[in-house]
């Protein structure tokens, strides 16, 4: 390679690195950090279940620690050491029937809804981050033949979008 090329190639890889690169993550690519210079951790409390469904708090809690770990760079502390805490209620539950088999009356379809109600809050400065009122998720499963789906699966299927979308909402904030 001559030094002429050697020097076209240098030009252009500065101008595609000074082009490429934003300060403000939206107005283009950036080396910046999604997450603010002072919140590197977060503390999930248990979710407050107020339904009569057993076990769907500690689901949820667990299911969202588990996407913030596999989106986020956020760890996961306890209370004392976190940077931030996400809190949040189980607000409503509710399995309705979508379609029914004739003759038999079992059900084929069945949606499961759950509404679910967050706050993310800085701990260093009190300051709401992200929030959500009445989250609504809602997701099919098929309990009877062929299919016969276990009623566990509609209800996961929906914790997991439930968990999927707080954190996307916390995202959303960054």
């Amino acid at each position: 390679m001559t030094a002429r090329h050697a020097t076209l190639v240098l030009g252009a890889l500065a101008a595609l690195v000074l082009t490429g690169c934003a300060a403000d993550p939206a107005r283009g690519y950036s080396t910046k950090p999604l997450e603010g210079e002072t919140l590197r951790s977060v503390h999930v409390e248990l979710f407050d279940n107020r339904t009569r469904e057993p076990g769907l708090e500690a689901e949820l809690t667990e299911m969202v620690i588990k996407e913030i770990q596999r989106t986020t760079g956020f760890a996961v502390t306890d209370a004392g050491s976190a940077t931030s805490t996400l809190s949040g209620s189980i607000d409503r539950y509710r399995g309705r029937r979508l379609s029914v088999q004739r003759g038999t009356g079992f059900v084929e379809e069945l949606m499961t809804e759950v509404t679910v109600s967050f706050t993310w809050r800085d701990n260093l400065s009190g300051d709401l981050l992200a929030g959500r009122d009445r989250l609504l998720v809602s997701s099919a499963s098929a309990p009877s033949a062929p299919a016969r789906e276990r009623i566990a699966v509609g209800r996961n299927e929906t914790l997991n979008e439930l968990a999927a979308e707080i954190v996307r909402e916390m995202r959303d904030d960054w």
